[in-house]
């Protein structure tokens, strides 16, 4: 537990940096319409990241090691690049990026869906569909980041999408990390039973809850 404590230090500690830094490039004038962005991105993500972490240490949800790993990977190359104009310079840093999320928001949605359709009767979905909604969750996210991007940069100027060319290859990359995380999904599907999910993210519970409230609601 200490070492797992340390560890999420250590990941909280690295956006706090890089905050610092975006500040003080802020408060010296070097790109004074460029850097408060970032350390506003950097102070969001420490947040996102701080909810699971909090989640865990209540036993409120449990999220398994690998998926915070995951979480915090996928925020800090994006405050990376944003830190640190890769985006800008280096070609494939977006296409990394986006590959990670897919495949987080994907793992996500997996496990939701998987404790729905295991708790709630009236929902069946066979084993071998379960891959599919994986990869349509990814890449519905996908299209609604890419929309969001175009929608700021419509009101706002940000400049987010550079071209069409760029939207696309965020978008093949979204379904690329979808389709990853739906093939591990199916050897997982292979090795764990949804009970086993369930107690493992301490929400058997909650998810019990939401199957008897389903039935009653109609039942009636």
């Amino acid at each position: 537990m200490r070492s797992e404590r340390l560890l999420f230090i250590l990941f909280l500690a690295a956006f706090l940096v890089m905050a610092a830094v975006s500040f003080e490039r802020y408060s010296r004038g070097v790109h004074l319409d460029y850097y408060l962005y970032p350390a506003i991105t950097c102070l969001v993500s420490a947040a996102l990241l701080t909810l699971p972490i909090i989640l865990r240490w209540k036993g409120t949800l449990t999220l398994p090691m690998w998926f915070i790993s995951l979480i915090f990977l996928a925020l800090f190359l994006h405050c990376v690049g944003v830190v640190e104009r890769f985006y800008d310079d280096i070609s494939w840093w977006d296409n990394l990026t986006h590959f990670l999320s897919s495949m987080l928001v994907s793992a996500m949605g997996f496990m939701a869906v998987y404790l729905v359709d295991w708790y709630v009767e009236e929902i069946y979905i066979p084993v071998k569909v379960m891959p599919f909604i994986i990869v349509a969750v990814g890449c519905s996210f996908g299209v609604l980041w890419e929309i969001m991007e175009w929608s700021a940069d419509l009101v706002l100027a940000t400049g987010m999408q550079y071209s069409l060319d760029d939207t696309m290859q965020d978008l093949l990359m979204d379904l690329l990390g979808a389709f990853t995380m739906g093939v591990l999904g199916w050897f997982f599907l292979h090795h764990r039973s949804p009970g086993e999910l369930a107690q493992e993210l301490g929400v058997e519970k909650q998810f019990s809850r939401l199957g008897a409230w389903w039935d009653e609601r109609n039942s009636q």
